[in-house]
């Protein structure tokens, strides 16, 4: 299992290095801790999801609003939510999709556009 990371670009950037040899944690070159990485897995050998497994970046707003800066960015984020909904009068079910996005400028303003919402597939 692996952890995310930024690209060497975005490090040099930020002047970031890691704490750590599982590059948990990120540092600037003024010491503070600007992103950490996670990731996490579990194996279910009697279940048919197999395994379930994650893997999460998170930064600190400074630095992104730094990084999207620096690149003439936006961060765009598409928003897809599945839900099962389970019929047990006839035993069967069928899944719903929600979807938006949001897109964060590089002064942290958000715009939220709703799409679709509980469709059907």
């Amino acid at each position: 299992m692996r952890r995310p990371y930024f690209k060497k670009e975005i490090n040099a950037l930020g002047s970031l290095t890691s704490t750590d040899p599982f590059n948990r944690r990120w540092i600037d070159s003024e010491g503070a801790v600007v992103a950490h990485a996670e990731a996490w897995g579990r194996e279910f050998k009697h279940q048919e999801d197999g395994s379930q497994a994650g893997e999460r970046l998170a930064c600190s707003s400074e630095f992104l609003a730094k990084v999207l800066a620096a690149k003439k960015a936006s961060l765009v984020l598409l928003i897809n939510i599945q839900r099962y909904r389970a019929d047990t009068r006839k035993g069967e079910g069928h899944f719903t999709n929600s979807t938006a996005v949001v897109v964060i400028t590089s002064k942290l303003r958000l715009t939220y556009i709703a799409g679709p919402a509980n469709q059907v597939l």
